[in-house]
């Protein structure tokens, strides 16, 4: 089985900007109106249910970072595999023959 490093290291690289990017965005809008809406939904009536609603949100919110850490070391070991391939390669490349 034959590995390409650099194709390793452009799918790390893509997965990781991809990722970062989609939980950017999510994490953009988790931010925006659901967090403007709970002041004005809950009474005290209702206090338990907006303790459980700004929980639910900051979990939310947590998860996506949590998330985008993982899609960078997963690029990390991408990287790293695909140096310790190349390493591998040159290491037992056949230098000289002995005749």
């Amino acid at each position: 089985m034959r590995f390409h490093p650099q194709e390793m290291r452009n799918l790390g690289k893509a997965i990781e900007t991809e990722m970062l990017d989609l939980f950017k965005k999510a994490r953009y809008k988790l931010n925006d109106k659901p967090r403007e809406v709970q002041p004005e939904v809950y009474t005290m009536l209702c206090i338990s249910a907006a303790l459980v609603y700004t929980q639910v949100i900051e979990w939310a919110d947590q998860d996506l970072m949590e998330k985008g850490k993982v899609a960078i070391d997963f690029n990390n070991r991408m990287q790293d595999a695909a140096k310790n391939d190349e390493e591998a390669e040159r290491a037992s490349a056949i230098r000289k023959v002995q005749g």
